[in-house]
């Protein structure tokens, strides 16, 4: 998900980045109990979420791409 419109799974997040499926899944869409929907990242207009037969694809949009760029520049 480094750049806008390139797409991954979130199997594939979750291997790329170390954390568990669940925790990306939850963060991605959430859940209302542990992440709350209303700041899930695609509520919050960060990433786009396509399920394709069984499978969620993910997509960074470019707000999502602006704030990853402001995350970078503060590390």
């Amino acid at each position: 998900m480094k750049a806008v419109g390139k797409t991954t799974t979130m199997y594939d997040a979750s291997k790329l980045t170390k954390l568990g499926y669940t925790n990306i899944k939850l963060a991605v869409i959430g859940d209302d109990r542990k992440y709350k929907r209303m700041y899930s990242l695609v509520n919050t207009g960060l990433v786009c979420c396509e399920e394709v037969e069984d499978r969620c694809y993910l997509t960074l949009t470019d707000k999502g791409a602006r704030a990853a760029l402001v995350l970078e520049a503060s590390r």
